[in-house]
């Protein structure tokens, strides 16, 4: 974890870089495999990476190889990057999280309940590491997924309760909208629409 400066900050990007490289081994023969690192195929530091994002937003850019999966969290104030199950171990339950909306069974009730338990289950392991970013003054994700995360609605993912709020959808506490990569958003930063006004993402 870092705030974005300073020491922290090169922490940071020398764990990335550690993780990178050790995705890069466990995913060397995997056909068909998210080319790139973490950042992007170009270097952008961690620095470049936060002028990007508003105040208001986080970055989640998600990559899977062989045995690993990392997040990368990044927002103004800070980045974070965790090491997180492999996608064989989450096909199935993504899988079955899109199957159990898209074709609903007579019971609503049931259906209902195993979307929550299920939605707050990934979102837990896929999500929940970034929390200690999200502060409550931070209203959209822009999420860089990979693999069957392409498929996945985090739109639907059931955020756990606490002593201050039951669980709700992600969906009425986040607008999400999602980028292939970094490096695409700063590609975008940097060549604006002629005549449209400025905005940081």
């Amino acid at each position: 974890y870092a705030d974005g400066s300073g020491e922290n900050a090169e922490s940071t990007l020398r764990e990335i870089r550690r993780l990178e490289a050790e995705w890069e081994e466990s995913a060397e023969d995997l056909p068909g495999r998210r080319q790139g690192p973490l950042l992007g195929t170009e270097a952008v530091s961690l620095d470049g990476a936060q002028t990007l994002l508003a105040d208001d937003a986080a970055l989640l850019e998600y990559l899977f190889g062989g045995k690993y999966g990392f997040l990368l969290v990044v927002t103004r104030r800070g980045a974070r990057v965790v090491a997180l199950p492999s996608m064989d171990d989450l096909a199935e339950k993504i899988l079955l999280f899109r199957g159990l909306l898209e074709a609903r069974g007579p019971d609503p009730d049931l259906d209902e309940r195993a979307i929550r338990a299920l939605g707050e289950d990934i979102y837990t392991t896929l999500v929940g590491p970034a929390d200690p970013l999200l502060k409550d003054d931070i209203r959209r994700l822009i999420i860089c997924p990979d693999d069957l995360l392409d498929i996945l609605p985090f739109e639907a993912l059931v955020i756990p309760g606490d002593a201050r709020k039951p669980p709700r959808y992600l969906v009425s506490r986040f607008e999400t909208t999602q980028a292939p990569s970094m490096t695409v958003l700063r590609r975008l930063r940097a060549a604006p629409i002629p005549g449209a006004t400025e905005r940081t993402l």
